[in-house]
């Protein structure tokens, strides 16, 4: 059973047409929807807690691409972060605009970079930074599950 192992996960990994129906096992579109919950390290110490959805296309060489936008709370205030981003197999990263709420009723704008890593359950580590040298490390751990799927029949 365990020699089987590695081509079981090849043929899911690999295959265009998985099932006798001639649908792949992976979508070539989704709509993911997720809910996160971390800690993040600034000047502005807190844990945090958000939502993320992201629309990803799936171009059959295991590279899934596209938008994500997300948005945090926490005791420093919020955030709103609109990126774009890239994966392959069970890991990726996302970079984009940032938007900054801070409680003292400040507004800034910056950049976010994360690296992510599952499947279900994500993992992920954003370094963020505003125009005015803000830097913000965050640690959290994200579950996302697709609300909408759609698969091409071959």
């Amino acid at each position: 059973m365990i020699k089987l192992l590695p081509i079981v996960v090849t043929m899911l990994l690999y295959s265009e047409t998985l099932f006798a129906d001639g649908k792949s096992f992976f979508p070539d579109f989704s709509v993911n929807a997720g809910v996160k919950l971390g800690y993040q390290w600034s000047k502005k110490s807190s844990f945090i807690w958000g939502v993320e959805v992201s629309a990803v296309y799936n171009n059959r060489v295991n590279c899934i691409y596209g938008i994500v936008l997300d948005m945090d709370k926490g005791d420093f205030g919020s955030k709103v972060h609109i990126g774009a981003q890239a994966s392959i197999l069970y890991g990726g990263a996302e970079i984009g605009p940032t938007f900054f709420t801070f409680r003292d009723g400040k507004k800034e704008t910056g950049w976010g970079i994360s690296i992510f890593s599952g499947l279900l359950l994500y993992p992920n580590y954003t370094f963020s930074f505003t125009n005015t040298d803000v830097t913000i490390h965050e640690l959290d751990l994200l579950i996302k599950y697709p609300a909408f799927q759609y698969f091409k029949t071959y």
